[in-house]
C-alpha cells in the first residue's frame, strides 16, 4: 500500500512539473534599461542579436539581450536593470557573478528558459519611457560612461589622504568663468586632492581675513560645512594640510533660478512621467546633476553639490562625484 502511494505521489509530481500552467510567460514589456552599475563597465558584456553592444548607464535595453559578467574574479560587480510591463508594473533585477548570464525577457533572466515563455516586446507599443531613456543616455551617457572610467582607472586613488607629499589642490574650483552655486539645504562641500592629513577647512566671505566656518582634524580629503546662510557673492576657501601647505581657490553663490536649465530635448526627457516611473530618485538626480555638468566645467560645482543628497551606495553617483572633484 505505501508503496502504491509513493508512486502515485512521483507520477503526480511529474505531471505538475511537466505542465504548462505551472510556468508562465511573463507579462509583456513596455521597456526595460539599466538602472546603474557598480563597476568598471569592461566588468560586463552586452550582446545583442549575438553582437555586442557598449555598456553605458542608463542605456535602454531589448528582449532577448544578454548581459554577463565577464572574468571568474569579478566577485564584486554588479549590474541592476529595471522592467516596466505593460500592466503598469515595474520589477529590478540584479545580475551579478551568481546571476550572469541574465537575458532580458527570459523568466528570472534564465537563458535556459524555453524562448515561448520569454515575455516579449508589448504588441502596438511605442513606450515613452525607452525614447526619453534613449534622449537621457545620449545627452549625458558619455559623461557618465567617462565618469565610471576615471573612477575604476588607476588614476583613481579616493579622496582619502594616504600620506601623498603632493601638496593640496582643489581642481573642481579651478574653472574659468568662476565657478558657481546655489546653497543646498544651507550645506555645502567642496573635495580636493594631494596633501597629508589632518587638514584644516577654512570659509571666507568675499576678502575678508576672519573665516566664516571653519573645519578641523579632517582625514578625508573632503569637508562638509553645514547651516550656512551665504548671500549672493564671492567666497573663498582655504585648504591647509598637515605640513601647512595650503590650497585656496574662489567661488561664487548665486539663486537657484540662475543655475542654466537643460537643453528643452533633455528636459523634456527628464520630466517625462513614464521616465520617472523607470528611474530611482537617485538615479533621476544623478542625471540632473549630469546635465548640469555638461554645461561647462564652471557648473561643476552646482552639479557637485546637487548630488549631495544622493547616498555614496549609488554607483553613478559616487563615480560622477570623483569626475566632478577632478575638474575640468
Amino acid at each position: 500500500m505505501k508503496t502504491l502511494l509513493r508512486r502515485s505521489l512521483t507520477a503526480v509530481a511529474m505531471l505538475l512539473a511537466l505542465s504548462p500552467a505551472v510556468v508562465r510567460a511573463a507579462p509583456a514589456l513596455l521597456g526595460v534599461g539599466v538602472q546603474s552599475y557598480d563597476g568598471p563597465a569592461g566588468a560586463f558584456q552586452v550582446l545583442r542579436n549575438g553582437q555586442p553592444v557598449a555598456l553605458t548607464p542608463f542605456m535602454p535595453l531589448e528582449v532577448g539581450d544578454q548581459i554577463a559578467v565577464l572574468g571568474a574574479g569579478q566577485q564584486s560587480v554588479s549590474l541592476v536593470i529595471r522592467l516596466r510591463y505593460g500592466d503598469g508594473s515595474t520589477s529590478d533585477a540584479s545580475v551579478d557573478a551568481h546571476s550572469s548570464p541574465y537575458c532580458v525577457g527570459a523568466p528570472d533572466g534564465k537563458c535556459s528558459v524555453p524562448a515561448s515563455l520569454w515575455a516579449s516586446a508589448a504588441s502596438g507599443s511605442s513606450d515613452k519611457s525607452v525614447a526619453a531613456w534613449s534622449r537621457v543616455g545620449a545627452s549625458i551617457g558619455s559623461l557618465l560612461r567617462e565618469a565610471n572610467d576615471d573612477y575604476f582607472s588607476a588614476r583613481n586613488e579616493s579622496l582619502v589622504a594616504r600620506g601623498t607629499s603632493s601638496p593640496p589642490s582643489i581642481p573642481m574650483l579651478g574653472a574659468s568663468p568662476r565657478p558657481a552655486t546655489p546653497i543646498v539645504d544651507g550645506a555645502l562641500a567642496f573635495p580636493w586632492f594631494g596633501g597629508v592629513a589632518p587638514f584644516k577647512a577654512r570659509l571666507y566671505a568675499g576678502t575678508s581675513p576672519r573665516p566664516i566656518a571653519e573645519r578641523s582634524g579632517l582625514t578625508a580629503n573632503v569637508v562638509r560645512f553645514e547651516s550656512l546662510t551665504l548671500t549672493h557673492g564671492t567666497y573663498r576657501l582655504e585648504i591647509v594640510d598637515a605640513q601647512n601647505r595650503e590650497a585656496a581657490a574662489t567661488f561664487d553663490v548665486i539663486a537657484k533660478n540662475e543655475v542654466p536649465a537643460p537643453a528643452p530635448e533633455l528636459a523634456a526627457a527628464l520630466n517625462d512621467p513614464a521616465l520617472k516611473q523607470m528611474l530611482t530618485p537617485q538615479a533621476l538626480a544623478t542625471c540632473e546633476a549630469a546635465a548640469l555638468a555638461k554645461q561647462g566645467p564652471q557648473w561643476y560645482l552646482a552639479a557637485y553639490e546637487a548630488l549631495l543628497t544622493v547616498p555614496d551606495t549609488f554607483s553613478e553617483a559616487r563615480q560622477l562625484r570623483y569626475r566632478l572633484s577632478e575638474g575640468a
